[in-house]
């Protein structure tokens, strides 16, 4: 091989090196609005459920039996709409039921966590959402908990009020209201569960919920795991 070709070779050899290195530009993609957890939020807003939880109560009579006791807490919760958040309600289908009382909150959406036994009661008056969940170990809330919080997020941004319920407010209602506390605040299951609970006396999650927000909280603390929430769509992005 001649000097002038051996020059050629090693002339074009640099160039294709500098052109495997250069970054080609491709399209400007848009990323979807992305909304983070609440974490400008230092700490959970005080206890304050109205009159909700301040004894002395009927069921704290030692001398009735635990069917008894739990017969006169559901009676006394059933009629009362317990804030979680200043954007946040929980409570039963007896509420659901209320109008005025949904008025008198600020309520502007209801999201039906029973809607296999419950209806919209009042669509004229509220924006709804329902979700189709039995109250068993065995029903899926994780396939139903990041819509609701994308529809709470929607809600809040608003400047709206959110009302979750099931049939008693206990177990499914509460469970995606725990589900959002962990979510906007950060904190893990017990924690949540421990301020929900303070809001709402009767908070309750079955063994199979409360088995999935613990697996929820994995997920929302898993730093490889992107969720974005662009108008009620739900991209789950894995990197």
């Amino acid at each position: 091989m001649s000097t002038r070709s051996a020059d050629r070779k090693r002339a074009l050899g640099n160039e294709t090196s500098r052109q495997s290195k250069t970054p080609r530009a491709g399209p400007e993609r848009s990323e979807p609005e992305r909304i983070e957890p609440l974490q400008q939020v230092p700490q959970l807003p005080q206890h304050h459920e109205q009159e909700a939880n301040e004894g002395p109560f009927p069921w704290d009579n030692p001398d009735l039996s635990m069917s008894e006791q739990r017969a006169l807490k559901l009676q006394h919760f059933d009629v009362i709409c317990s804030k979680v958040l200043d954007y946040l309600y929980v409570g039963s289908q007896t509420v659901a039921m209320d109008k005025a009382k949904l008025k008198a909150a600020g309520i502007t959406r209801v999201v039906n966590a029973a809607g296999i036994v419950h209806p919209s009661y009042f669509p004229k008056d509220f924006a709804y959402t329902s979700y189709y969940i039995a109250d068993h170990s065995s029903s899926d809330l994780l396939a139903m908990l990041l819509h609701f919080v994308a529809v709470v997020e929607e809600e809040r941004l608003k400047g709206g009020r959110i009302y979750v319920h099931c049939h008693q407010g206990v177990s499914r209602s509460c469970s995606l209201a725990i589900g959002y506390v962990m979510f906007a605040h950060n904190i893990p299951y017990n924690e949540a569960y421990e301020y929900v609970k303070m809001c709402r006396g009767i908070c309750s999650p079955n063994a199979g919920f409360m088995a999935q927000l613990m697996w929820w909280w994995q997920f929302l603390k898993e730093p490889h795991t992107t969720v974005r929430i662009v108008n009620i769509t739900i991209l789950v992005v894995f990197f």
